[in-house]
Parts: structure tokens; C-alpha cells; sequence
């Protein structure tokens, strides 16, 4: 991220003044104006994507989906989804953590929901104060954290850690843990009427 500091190109006598977007701002706007049920909807999505990526040939057979399954663990204190829908490949791994699709073409041979890159990462900024995202696919097995530091809406550090390592002996699919619920979202993650209606 660049800083706010001004530069001045070597041979002009023009200046230049950062002109993009704050964390805080993207945090704050992006979970404004979505319901909770539609942001862990978001993350059943992109199950619903990494299952036609696996099946992009069979999509018109009968029952392509068989077999692929999307588990969700509400309470106060914890939400965590969990697929066995191929974990997210090599190539897909800088779109899954940027904010906003970098490659709009990816993905253009498969009629998959997500379009615009932010669901992830926009469920996780409603529901939480930190997050673990593990995907275990074909190409690799990575983790990436979400920090409560890095959630911080004054900090702009806007680089994540990523952790890469051989793939495991386990379905292919991708796990999302938030175990620091923010309050207000605890409440309903354990409220009955909230889990029937979703």
C-alpha cells in the first residue's frame, strides 16, 4: 500500500498525493449495508463455486453436486464453514485475498455466483475480529490469518501472511474459522430463530 507521504516525479515540478482507499473504509463499507444471513450466504456461495469448478464438465448431469457438502458451526463465541468443493486452487489465490477480483476472466467457462471478489472477505469483516482460512486443494495446502491487529481499522497494513506447505491426505476443500465473534453477531449466532430463518 503506498504511503500518504507526497512525491514529486524526478523531472517534473508536479506532485502526486495518494489518492486511494483507507482500510477503515473498506472494512466499514463493506459490511454496512449486508444482513448477517446474506454474508455466511456469500461464503455457502463460494462452496457452491469451488463444487462447479470440480464439476465444470458435468454440470448438466443430473446431479452434479453429489457428494460435496458445505458444514456450518454457529455459536456466540465461534463460525466456522467448512467444504470438501476442491479448496482454492494455485492460481486463484491472490483473487480469493485481494479486495475486488484482480483477474475479472477467471473462472468466464463456469457460471459461478461470485463475481465481484468481496464475499469472502466481507463475511469475515461482519462476523469477526479475526480469522483463519485454510484451503487444502490439488496444488497445495496454504493457510492465511486475519489478525485483530490487521482488522484494526487504523492499521494499513494491507499484506497478509500465508502459510504454504504440502498438501494433506484430507478432502479437498477449504475451512474458514472466526473464533473472535464480534458481540453483536454472537447474539444471533445463537439465537434459534435467527439459524431457522437462515
Amino acid at each position: 500500500m503506498p504511503s500518504n507521504e507526497t512525491r514529486s516525479p524526478p523531472e517534473s515540478g508536479q506532485q502526486t498525493i495518494y489518492g486511494g482507499p483507507t482500510k477503515r473504509f473498506f472494512v466499514s463499507m463493506l459490511t454496512r449495508d449486508i444482513e448477517l444471513n446474506d454474508a455466511i450466504l456469500d461464503l455457502i456461495d463460494n462452496c457452491v463455486d469451488g463444487a462447479m469448478r470440480q464439476k465444470k464438465n458435468e454440470l448438466t448431469s443430473p446431479h452434479p453436486f453429489k457428494d460435496f457438502r458445505a458444514t456450518l458451526k454457529l455459536s456466540e463465541a465461534l463460525f466456522e464453514i467448512e467444504d470438501n468443493c476442491g479448496g482454492i486452487p494455485k492460481d486463484y489465490v491472490d483473487d480469493a485475498f485481494s479486495l475486488g477480483r484482480l483477474n475479472i476472466n477467471q473462472d468466464g467457462d463456469i457460471p459461478t455466483i461470485g463475481m465481484y471478489g468481496i464475499g469472502m472477505k466481507r463475511a469475515i469483516f461482519k462476523i469477526g475480529n479475526s480469522a483463519s482460512v485454510m484451503s487444502n486443494s490439488k496444488d497445495e495446502l496454504f493457510s492465511v490469518d486475519y489478525s485483530a491487529d490487521w482488522l484494526k481499522p487504523d492499521n494499513e497494513e494491507w499484506s497478509l501472511p500465508i502459510r504454504r506447505s504440502a498438501r494433506k491426505d484430507r478432502d479437498n476443500g477449504v475451512s474458514i474459522r472466526i473464533d473472535n465473534v464480534k458481540p453483536e453477531i454472537g447474539r444471533h449466532l445463537q439465537n434459534a430463530s435467527f439459524i431457522n430463518t437462515l
